[in-house]
């Protein structure tokens, strides 16, 4: 599948999340992140891309206190 969602970067600070949907469970989940104790799933991959923007600011100003505050950061889907 092919998403079009435009890549947000903000002082250069960018993290990759890499996202499978389980077909057999109906749930779109966190596979791979570079933001430590990232662990997600939801039923639509809208609704599992808003999740992980809600806590992976505060994940990532919680486990990599020298990345900053975690608001400016941007993801790669």
């Amino acid at each position: 599948m092919d998403f079009d969602w435009p890549a947000r970067h903000i002082h250069g600070m960018q993290y990759t999340v890499t996202v499978t949907h389980d077909e057999a469970e109906g749930i779109w989940f966190v596979e791979t992140s570079d933001v430590p104790g990232l662990n997600a799933e939801a039923s639509t991959l809208d609704d599992l891309v808003a999740v992980i923007a809600d806590v992976a600011p505060e994940l990532i100003a919680s486990n990599l206190p020298d990345a900053g505050h975690g608001d400016d950061a941007s993801f790669a889907f």
